[in-house]
């Protein structure tokens, strides 16, 4: 699959790019200016999004590899 038009369903934006699988989950911890947070509790305090499978690979765009997105929240557009 080469690169495709997705919808983020969190921000309603249109990105472009190459999907790529992580081997990093949602309950993936990072640093931020007050301490390490996980992509679960950033996309619900940023967003309120629950997300509904956390233990789910993160993906990201082979053009921008810092990108990580819970999958659940992508659509690909025609």
């Amino acid at each position: 699959m080469g690169p495709r038009f997705f919808t983020c369903t969190h921000r309603q934006t249109l990105i472009y790019g190459t999907i790529q699988v992580s081997v990093e989950r949602a309950n993936y911890s990072f640093h931020t200016r007050t301490g390490r947070e996980t992509i679960s509790s950033y996309y619900l305090r940023r967003y309120g999004l629950l997300l509904r499978s956390p233990g789910h690979r993160l993906v990201y765009l082979r053009e921008d590899p810092g990108s990580l997105l819970p999958a659940e929240l992508l659509r690909l557009r025609p």
